[in-house]
């Protein structure tokens, strides 16, 4: 990452479902260490654009100042991304769905095992291991799911609803 541009930067992004505007000329920049809040129409959209997942219609997403769609594969190492739903692979246990996250994201084979054993303890699922994701509470579900989001340590995580079902506590 160039350390002197933005974390992350969309300039102009415009996003369009059958002829209609869903998000229109977004700009916006995106401090190291910052923390961004959205809400209102078109939320889920302009997420799922930041994090690699949909392409907008016109404009530009940058992390780092590379344009995340000339170089897609650092959606994969340096974002990690939590929809509104976790998706979680149900035959699975918390470790094994972890391992195969930290996989996806391209960690070193050497070092998934501490990424992993990290991710679980940040998330306080270490009770919960060994269940399979199937049989976890909608909280436990969402931790699981926030797991899989950093498990990588990458430079942005964007979640859509990560409070959704999780304790207060």
């Amino acid at each position: 990452m160039n350390d002197s541009s933005p974390a992350l930067s969309l300039a102009r992004v415009s996003r369009r479902l059958s002829g209609r505007a869903i998000i229109e000329d977004l700009d916006l920049d995106l401090g190291r260490g910052e923390v961004l809040g959205l809400n209102g129409a078109g939320k889920s959209t302009t997420l799922r654009m930041i994090s690699g997942m949909l392409a907008p219609s016109s404009g530009t997403v940058k992390l780092g100042g590379e344009d995340l769609y000339e170089n897609p594969q650092r959606a994969r190492r340096d974002i990690g991304y939590l929809p509104e739903e976790p998706p979680l692979y149900g035959e699975l246990d918390v470790e094994e769905y972890l391992t195969f996250c930290a996989r996806l994201h391209g960690v070193a084979r050497a070092a998934i095992s501490a990424a992993v054993e990290k991710a679980i303890e940040r998330c306080e699922l270490g009770e919960m291991r060994h269940r399979l994701t199937s049989l976890l509470s909608k909280g436990f579900r969402q931790r699981v799911g926030l797991a899989q989001a950093i498990v990588h340590e990458p430079a942005l995580i964007v979640l859509d609803e990560p409070a959704s079902g999780l304790d207060p506590i």
